[in-house]
């Protein structure tokens, strides 16, 4: 006799999951407001999407690496786990090509098959486990030291484009480069970069090619292009990251336009506490930080549809504009436009 399959309870788990959260947040359990929690707990669709398929009787080895993946992005927007849960999706996506090829090997064959390949399915998430906490990867990112003369540049107009990873920039000590650093690459993955003179402007460009699968996964060896930039001259700085992070720190540089965007992943932007620019951040999914020192009088006008915003005390809210303390429209030095359709903006007053 054909056994007959089980409905799915998907929806019914998640409703009864989003009630439960929501009820705990309403009775003071849990902090937050609507959106930070739902930007917190959407791995929970891992969780129960898992729970659902062991419930139907199928796809067992595809629940446990969902169990697994749904745990570790927990853990990580709890902060238990450094990296936030964009990156280690950024990183463990393969996982899920992985399960489903298991699940195509061992489906719907004798019990003894199905544990093998549940045991199987347990043994490779455990090995990432291991690896995510312990910063453990087996490919060896490549790195090199780069550095440039500034050759008589009177300003710079920089244009940073970054497949995946991390990049700092910062200002460098030493008024006679343009710009220097250190470039770690994923491997097979090329760079490529190039400076000119024209005028009394120096342009400087950095790519890579290759295919970069995220090959990495622990935190000790990322690729990361670190640059320290002149802070003598006025700087046009544009940056393109499809995956990853931008850690980006303006003081001691002359910036005149800013121009920083990450596609998926995290943004995070120490402000100058003077200076005249205008700027754009761009982050359509993921989370935006920046740092604004005492004093400093910036404008941030905010394009979001589901965002969650954390605004310091101090700071004034007018329409879609956000001031710092002794900002308003007419004084306001630093003009910065945020594009961030899906994700968390979080204002912090530095010292």
């Amino acid at each position: 006799m054909e056994t007959k399959a089980r409905r799915s309870i998907f929806w019914a788990l998640l409703l009864i999951s989003i009630g439960v959260v929501f009820l705990l947040n309403t009775l003071g359990y849990i902090p937050g407001n609507g959106w930070e929690l739902f930007l917190k707990l959407w791995p929970l669709i891992f969780i129960i999407g898992g729970l659902d398929n062991i419930f139907q009787g199928r796809g067992y080895i595809w629940a446990v690496v969902s169990l697994g993946l749904g745990t570790m992005f927990l853990l990580a927007n709890f902060g238990y786990i450094a990296w936030s849960s964009f990156s280690l999706l950024l990183r463990l996506w393969p996982l899920l090509l992985i399960a489903a090829g298991l699940d195509l090997i061992f489906k719907g064959r004798s019990v003894l098959s199905t544990l093998i390949g549940v045991l199987l399915a347990v043994a490779v998430v455990g090995v990432i486990i291991w690896a995510v906490l312990t910063g453990v990867t087996a490919a060896q990112p490549l790195a090199s030291q780069i550095s440039q003369p500034l050759e008589g540049a009177r300003q710079l107009n920089v244009n940073i484009s970054h497949p995946a990873g991390f990049v700092e920039i910062g200002a460098s000590e030493n008024a006679e480069i343009a710009f220097e650093g250190k470039v770690t690459l994923a491997p097979r993955q090329m760079f490529d970069e190039d400076y000119k003179v024209k005028g009394n402007i120096g342009y400087f460009r950095m790519t890579s090619a290759g295919t970069v699968f995220f090959p990495w996964i622990g935190g000790l060896n990322q690729p990361l292009w670190d640059v320290d930039l002149n802070n003598t001259v006025p700087i046009d700085l544009t940056i393109d990251t499809a995956a990853g992070e931008q850690h980006i720190d303006l003081r001691g540089l002359e910036i005149e336009n800013l121009d920083l965007s990450v596609a998926v992943g995290q943004l995070a932007v120490t402000l100058p506490k003077d200076g005249e620019f205008s700027g754009n951040l761009s982050n359509p999914i993921g989370s935006i930080k920046i740092s604004v020192p005492s004093g400093a009088l910036v404008e941030f006008r905010i394009n979001g549809a589901f965002l969650s915003r954390s605004i310091p005390a101090g700071f004034t809210i007018s329409g879609d504009r956000i001031y710092s303390p002794g900002a308003n429209s007419g004084n306001a030095d630093m003009r910065i436009t945020i594009d961030q359709p899906i994700g968390r903006l979080e204002l912090i007053a530095a010292p």
